[in-house]
């Protein structure tokens, strides 16, 4: 979701969205003001209108720092912070003239904003336990935001992999709501510790003989 967010938030700066002036990271700080007002507008109008029982975990300050450079882009939001930035993103993109200015790929971005808030709106809704019916909503909607980010390079990994791996186990391991945690991927440090300084001669024996060992201290922790 916050690569989702990133990918949307840039091709708006890239498009003048927030407003143009020079190049995009002289412009940035100026980009960042408006954002954040929007994203304030946005949190008090759901707030007036009890739109949701739950509070948003609002962005209270939005930086330049939080979007890198044009060379290096990022979203540095949290989680919680991420899911409310997701529902203004797509308030935004529904908006007819936004449309029309991040065309063509703005059509892609919205539906792919709307699939994953569906996905996660769904599991939110679900107790540990998804019917057959869910467990296919789930797997059809995930397809759809494939085919929507097919374009998307930044996308494709590692979180996609990791995702289809969560949404096709659902109907045996159950919502991911109530256990995922990306445990895999943090196993990437563990395997980069375990090719650290190694002999490409002897490289694939001396993973297979560091790497329980590693596991052994990780399940210790």
């Amino acid at each position: 979701m916050k690569d989702l967010c990133r990918e949307i938030v840039w091709h708006g700066l890239a498009r003048g969205l927030w407003g143009a002036g020079g190049s995009i990271d002289e412009s940035l700080a100026a980009v960042c003001l408006v954002l954040k007002h929007e994203l304030h507008e946005f949190y008090r109008g759901r707030r007036q209108a009890r739109f949701d029982p739950s509070p948003l975990t609002e962005i209270s300050d939005f930086t330049p720092g939080m979007l890198g450079a044009n060379t290096d882009r990022k979203m540095k939001t949290k989680g919680a912070e991420t899911w409310g930035l997701t529902l203004y993103l797509r308030s935004l993109l529904l908006i007819p003239e936004v449309s029309a200015r991040l065309a063509p790929e703005g059509q892609n971005m919205l539906e792919a904003t709307t699939h994953i808030i569906y996905m996660c709106e769904l599991m939110d809704s679900r107790g540990v336990r998804m019917s057959g019916d869910d467990c296919e909503s789930l797997l059809q909607t995930y397809k759809r935001f494939c085919a929507a980010t097919q374009d998307m390079e930044a996308l494709r990994t590692p979180k996609r992999h990791s995702v289809a791996h969560m949404v096709c186990s659902t109907p045996r391991k159950g919502n991911p709501r109530y256990y995922s945690n990306w445990f895999d991927e943090g196993l990437n440090r563990v395997l980069k510790r375990a090719c650290r300084q190694l002999s490409q001669a002897t490289f694939e024996e001396t993973v297979l003989l560091t790497m329980p060992k590693l596991l052994e201290d990780v399940g210790a922790d």
